[in-house]
């Protein structure tokens, strides 16, 4: 074997390698100590970063664990002051950033949650969390977090979370729950949730290089901070190698792992002791390898270098002694060419020698060359002229069977656009191109498109049991056809015994005599596999490119046929399934009219609504429909007008309709909706009407009896207390009709909840009978009371279940009728039973108290030897006796007239000094009786009034006569009268009452003058009374026009009587000052 040479430049190459490459190899092996050292370096500060990291997510957590226990210990919970310490919460919650604090009881319930208000609705996540729902968006999060809060009550410690989803505001989430004890008893929990932007802050104050990032893991192997692409991954799984590696230790660092997004990176971890989380800091290790091998590289960069150096010395000593040699084959290869060659002057002398020995060669072989080469020339310039004859000559063939072939598709175009139907256009398609291609037999298969298989339509040389095999070709047959199919491009078999893939049909090739076989598939102009054109050739072959070119054509005249027969076979289906549908319509009468509006059309339905026959209405005007009048009128030509007009406005065939009166062949009138829609052609010419005329004669008898019924139904209940509603499953009003306090407005209700609109405590009940009802579907009645602002409402409540055609429970329909009324009724005339029941005893007592006094006056009567002395006592007795229980009748008779209106007054001109005079008089005993003090001041000038003088003074004497009784024994009592103006700017007389006694208590003021009240109703009171003087002090004041009110500053502490009565008129005079007026003290020595 002859060993190639090698060149003198490239041993020199060789020398120079040999002594630069120990020195390279010196150098390599002190850089790879140095990138092991720097190797260890970046480790330990990745590892420290992370335990920094670790450590600062730890304070975070101290922090917040340091503001719940202070909030925990707040005197606000002590006393129950949610208010209170929600503000307070709120106020520590912008401590923590994206922070909120929450507060729960030991049911789960929230009571305070810093982001609502509060009093705000508030979930219960013990309730609402879901553990098995999972959010779209974060499908690793739970939905709210009761284990923790759970867990916080059974074991009376801290506990923090891991990553969930809040209830309220669907963020991921972290929380510090914290047990609020309290004399060795869990009152509360109390909740911190951190924000997650305060851990991705800590992430980037511990991340250095930018190329760095850094992540926090929760227990669950959950994202909860990431400082690249946080709102991609928090929430999600942390990487399949991170979690491996981190399952390994609470500590470590190393490659291998991919993050999230798959790329290589070195990471770095570090578990916390507190909370159980993994802080991470990941490296891309293209940063990491750049870091560490920027050494190599500039060690390979020198080394390179000098190496190119070395070699290139090399190269240039070695070109210096080969110059010489090339020059001496330069000259070799210009000697075989037969070019000149000069004789130079050569470096090398052995060169130079051999040199000019070539020279000489060269010239004996050049005249050689010469005469050879005139001798191929001549020789090729024959073959050449021989080869353009035969290539002209089979070029106009080809143009021949070109034209053929086109005039050919031009007669299939042709004879196609008339055959009757698809399986004879098919056959004359198949016949041409089995003559096109020289084929010997061929078939054409249409796709059935809904089991997706190939189906014969045409065929041409193949025998029955051939077809029975490719009945049903599917994509996923071996043949030639299924293969095109599952592709959509042509398939040739040159040699069906030599296809490995059409090895299981040989045998069926062979049955059927072909041995070649090509199928085109036919597809539409939108792609759609529509069939497939197969060709099959008993001998071995394959298509010349003209002849598939001209296939192209063929297959493309198919595709367009195939599509034309389909679109007329849907067409003529749809005409078919049209006709059919209105021959179906049994209750609208659906037709064509033409252009000058005469029946064009008539279905079974226009039959049977107008009685018109076919027969009868074909050909007819519209106008045999209408009314007599408005065919009169010309309204048939006016609707045909409008929804010509109709259509030529808008951009489609727009509909006109009317609803009116029409007439049948009877002459019967019927209520109908014609729908009119003038059809246009392309060029916007009318071709006609379509008319679809429906009886709405029963529908809107039918809708007006609803009306009517509707109509008394809202009368009916116009002015009725009731209210009337319904509710859908959630217990959510959908329809209200009429409204009674607490609510007045309907609208505000609708579409909310009893606990939505008033407070949920006095709602309670309601509920919890409307929940009975969906539950059971056994209709309830009862009375509810409604608790709102202070006040009790009363309802006669009823509700039942609504149920639809399935029997199911779809809501609640329901009545209340407002009783409140009739209970404050009620609650009046228990009251005044109970008065009536009190006067009767007083009065049986005031009536029994003077006879026995009048007994024993008159048994002492009846003694003998009684002294004159002892029966003027006894008279005295008997006549002091007789005068109360006149004044008692006397007063029961003035409030029975007063109340049956039988009461007349004595109006006369009167002053005030004569009342007040006679009703001092009256009321003397009592006032000496008591050892009270009485005080009265009047003005100075006389006043008139137009008044009973008797009644007036009974009035002010009543007035005296309670101040005495309800004062204890020398009390002060003070008359004072004053002039004032009224309202109305005339003069009025403001006459008082004044005294010290017991009081009234401010919540009997204002049933004082009601008849038979007393203030304090005892029958143990000395002075009695049957509770009707004040009744009738106010009945006696306004017959004269005026007011009185009571007055009193509580119990003990005395009480005013104040009377207002219209003045006639004044004068200035001396008034004469008497011992029972002006000013008088009574019981003063």
């Amino acid at each position: 074997m002859t060993q190639q040479p090698i060149r003198l430049r490239y041993h020199l190459v060789l020398l120079v390698l040999a002594a630069v490459l120990p020195l390279l190899v010196f150098a390599g092996a002190a850089v790879y100590h140095e990138l092991r050292q720097h190797r260890d370096q970046f480790e330990s500060r990745v590892l420290d970063t992370a335990r920094a990291l670790s450590l600062a997510v730890d304070r975070q957590i101290v922090i917040a664990q340091s503001i719940s226990q202070t909030l925990a210990g707040s005197q606000y919970l002590d006393a129950r002051d949610f208010a209170a310490f929600h503000k307070l919460a709120s106020a520590a919650a912008e401590q923590v950033k994206g922070g909120r604090i929450l507060l729960f009881d030991l049911d789960g319930q929230q009571i305070i949650n810093t982001l609502r208000p509060y009093g705000a609705p508030l979930p219960n996540p013990f309730r609402d969390s879901r553990a098995d729902l999972r959010d779209a968006n974060y499908p690793d999060l739970p939905l709210g977090s009761p284990g923790t809060v759970k867990q916080a009550i059974a074991t009376r410690q801290p506990v923090i979370s891991d990553l969930f989803l809040a209830l309220s505001t669907r963020a991921p989430t972290l929380s510090i729950n914290l047990p609020i004890i309290r004399e060795a008893r869990v009152l509360y929990i109390l909740e911190v949730t951190l924000g997650l932007e305060a851990f991705t802050d800590l992430l980037r104050q511990h991340q250095p290089p930018p190329e760095w990032f850094g992540a926090l893991f929760d227990r669950n192997n959950v994202v909860v901070a990431r400082t690249r692409d946080a709102e991609k991954f928090v929430g999600k799984k942390a990487s399949r190698d991170l979690i491996e590696r981190i399952s390994q230790g609470n500590e470590g660092a190393g490659t291998g792992g991919r993050n999230l997004e798959g790329e290589p990176v070195y990471i770095a971890f570090m578990r916390s002791k507190v909370t159980g989380w993994v802080a991470a800091i990941g490296v891309p290790q293209s940063w990491v390898n750049a870091q560490l091998q920027r050494p190599l590289y500039l060690l390979m960069g020198g080394s390179m270098l000098l190496l190119l150096l070395s070699v290139a010395g090399a190269l240039l000593l070695g070109r210096r002694l080969s110059g010489p040699i090339a020059a001496l084959a330069k000259s070799a290869e210009s000697i075989q060419r037969g070019e000149p060659v000069a004789i130079d002057n050569l470096a090398v002398f052995e060169v130079q020698a051999l040199h000019n020995a070539l020279v000489s060669a060269g010239e004996a072989a050049k005249a050689s060359a010469a005469e050879r080469e005139r001798r191929i020339i001549a020789e090729a310039r024959e073959a050449e002229a021989e080869a353009a004859r035969d290539a002209i000559a089979e070029r106009e063939a080809v143009i021949t069977t070109e034209a053929k072939s086109l005039a050919r598709l031009n007669e299939l175009s042709s004879r196609l656009w008339g055959m009757p139907t698809l399986s004879r256009g098919l056959e004359e398609m198949l016949d041409a191109t089995i003559e096109l291609l020289g084929a010997d037999m061929g078939n054409v298969q249409i796709v059935d498109p809904n089991r997706r298989v190939l189906v014969i339509a045409a065929q041409r040389g193949f025998q029955p049991a051939f077809l029975n095999i490719f009945r049903e070709v599917t994509a996923e047959d071996d043949s030639a056809c299924a293969r095109a199919l599952g592709s959509g491009k042509r398939v040739i078999i040159e040699d069906v015994e030599t296809d490995p893939a059409y090895e299981p049909l040989r045998p069926v090739a062979r049955a059927a005599g072909y041995r070649a076989v090509q199928s085109t598939p036919l597809i539409a102009s939108d792609g759609t596999p529509l069939g497939m054109l197969s060709t099959h050739f008993r001998e071995v072959h394959s298509p010349s490119e003209p002849e598939l070119r001209r296939l192209e054509l063929y297959a493309r005249q198919a595709v367009d046929f195939i599509e034309r027969c389909q679109r007329e076979g849907a067409l003529q289906a749809s005409e078919e399934r049209f006709r059919l549908l209105l021959a179906g319509v049994q209750d609208r009468a659906i037709f064509m009219l033409d252009e000058q509006g005469r029946i064009a059309t008539w279905n079974t339905g226009a039959e049977r609504l107008t009685g018109f026959r076919y027969e009868e209405a074909i050909r007819c005007p519209l106008e045999i429909l209408y009314e007599p009048a408005d065919r009169k009128a010309g309204k048939p030509d006016r609707d045909l007008q409008a929804a010509a007009a109709a259509a030529a406005a808008a951009a489609a065939d727009a509909p006109y309709e009317q609803e009116g009166w029409f007439v049948r062949k009877d002459f019967s009138r019927f209520r109908a909706n014609v729908t009119l829609t003038a059809l246009r052609n392309e060029d916007k010419t009318l071709r006609g009407y379509a008319c679809v005329i429906h009886d709405v004669t029963e529908s809107r008898r039918m809708q007006e009896a609803l009306l009517e019924s509707e109509a008394r139904f809202r009368l009916a209940l116009q002015d009725s207390p009731m209210v009337v509603f319904t509710c859908d499953k959630d217990l959510r009003f959908t329809w209200v009709h009429n409204s009674q306090p607490p609510v007045t407005d309907p609208a505000r209700i609708l579409g909310k909840r009893d606990d939505e609109v008033l407070a949920p405590e006095s709602v309670r009940d309601l509920i919890a009978i409307k929940q009975r009802v969906l539950t059971t579907g056994i209709g309830e009645r009862r009375e509810v009371v409604v608790p709102h602002n202070g006040e009790n409402y009363y309802f006669d409540y009823g509700i039942e279940a609504i149920r639809n055609q399935a029997g199911e429970i779809i809501g609640l329909r329901g009545a209340a009728l407002d009783i409140t009324k009739l209970k404050r009724i009620e609650a009046a005339l228990r009251e005044s039973e109970t008065r009536k029941d009190e006067f009767i005893a007083t009065l049986s007592h005031e009536l029994r108290n003077p006879l026995a006094p009048i007994r024993n006056a008159v048994q002492i009567m009846k003694q003998p030897n009684v002294s004159a002395e002892h029966l003027q006592i006894a008279r005295d007795i008997i006549d002091r006796q007789l005068n109360q229980m006149v004044r008692l009748i006397d007063d029961l008779l003035d409030v029975s007239r007063i109340s049956r209106g039988k009461i007349e007054l004595k109006r006369q001109r009167v002053t005030l000094k004569a009342i007040v005079d006679q009703a001092i008089e009256t009321s003397r005993p009592h006032i000496e009786e008591n050892g009270h003090r009485l005080r009265v001041s009047l003005p100075a000038e006389t006043i008139y009034l137009n008044g009973d003088e008797v009644r007036l003074a009974q009035v002010l004497s009543n007035l005296i006569n309670n101040a005495s009784k309800y004062s204890e024994q020398n009390g002060n009592i003070e008359v004072a009268a004053r002039l004032q103006a009224s309202e109305g700017g005339a003069q009025e007389l403001v006459l008082s009452v004044k005294d010290t006694g017991f009081g009234i208590a401010r919540e009997h003021l204002g049933h004082v003058f009601d008849m038979f009240s007393q203030v304090e109703s005892t029958l143990a009171r000395s002075e009695g009374g049957l509770g009707i003087g004040l009744s009738l002090v106010r009945a006696l004041v306004e017959l004269h026009g005026g007011t009185v009110e009571a007055k009193s500053e509580g119990i003990g502490k005395g009480s005013e009587f104040i009377v207002r009565l219209p003045v006639m008129e004044t004068k200035s005079a001396e008034v004469e000052i008497s011992t029972t007026a002006r000013l008088m003290m009574l019981g003063q020595p």
